[in-house]
């Protein structure tokens, strides 16, 4: 492990996302909510369910989950356990953008079937933005991550 200034030992990827205060266990405990106990409330096997399950899995937990690793991530310096941290970030993101895509055509599916328009309501058109955002993210991620030098530190296969 590379030490700091300090001599002290810098944490690992892991260790960085252990929970250490009282609004760490706050935004578990949200996650946990939102991400799991609403789609098992909210699922009832139509084809409209499947777009808030998603939908609470998506930004309830997962992307939830995924910026607060970003955040978290930030007390480690430069080198290979920064890099886990950005893949655990990067996982997290990915499995959100996934089910927020699927919560997307799930609605979107079930709208068509049933013959009515689509993104006619503030809802529909914010949750619109939301997925365009949500999926220009990992693009902007990708550009920071090169930007910030951290790409060429990756091992030729993985560029």
């Amino acid at each position: 492990m590379a030490s700091s200034h300090l001599g002290a030992h810098e944490p690992t990827a892991l260790q960085v996302f252990e929970p250490k205060s009282i609004v760490d266990y706050g935004v578990i405990a949200a996650c946990a909510f939102f991400g799991v106990t609403c789609p098992i409330f909210l699922f009832d096997n139509s084809l409209f369910s499947y777009h808030p399950s998603a939908m609470s899995i998506a930004f309830g937990l997962l992307m939830t989950l995924g910026v607060t690793s970003a955040l978290k991530l930030r007390a480690l310096g430069p080198g290979p356990e920064r890099i886990k941290a950005i893949w655990i970030h990067a996982g997290a993101q990915t499995f959100a953008l996934a089910f927020a895509i699927a919560g997307f055509i799930a609605i979107y599916h079930n709208k068509s079937i049933h013959g009515k328009q689509h993104f006619t309501t503030t809802h529909g058109q914010v949750g619109l933005l939301a997925l365009v955002l949500t999926v220009l993210s990992p693009v902007l991620g990708g550009g920071a991550f090169a930007r910030l030098g951290l790409l060429m530190r990756l091992p030729e296969p993985m560029r």
